[in-house]
């Protein structure tokens, strides 16, 4: 009699830890994508304080794409100094988390069938402006509803 009950026991906290841990990888993969976001603005933010610029002017940003799970730093002037991600101007590729994926973008432009925003960074100061412009700040949310916010100032905050 002890013995079955010890046995449902085990049984019952044995299938709450499966079932809780679907869950819980997901809750990873969400906090990991959030950090790879953060990371790739961080990113340009630090190139453009080191000021290694391949050609003159440039500035710095980071590309989101809401069709793609790559994110990309890039150097505009590379190709073309025209305050967007252009083909060509990637400098490092971050992929975000399996099974995740951006949602959405506060603000946008109409980049090859999809929406895109890019967070650019002038060097040295880093002076913060946005792709389009004239925003003052950049949401940026992935599956799972949660999201980073980029302010002007270069601030980042993980919601």
């Amino acid at each position: 009699m002890e013995l079955i009950v010890v046995i449902s026991i085990i049984s019952l906290l044995s299938g709450l830890m499966f079932a809780n841990y679907r869950g819980g990888i997901r809750s990873i993969a969400e906090r990991n994508s959030l950090q790879s976001i953060a990371h790739a603005v961080r990113g340009a933010q630090n190139r453009a304080l080191s000021g290694s610029c391949t050609v003159s002017p440039c500035r710095f940003g980071a590309h989101f794409d809401i069709s793609s799970t790559i994110l990309n730093i890039f150097e505009d002037g590379a190709v073309n100094m025209n305050g967007q991600y252009d083909i060509g101007e990637t400098i490092e590729a971050i992929d975000l988390e399996d099974n995740i994926s951006l949602t959405d973008l506060s603000s946008n432009y109409a980049c090859a069938q999809s929406l895109c925003a890019d967070v650019l960074f002038d060097p040295p100061d880093p002076i913060v402006s946005f792709a389009p412009a004239g925003a003052s700040s950049l949401t940026i949310s992935i599956t799972g509803g949660k999201s980073v916010t980029v302010g002007l100032g270069g601030s980042i905050d993980i919601n």
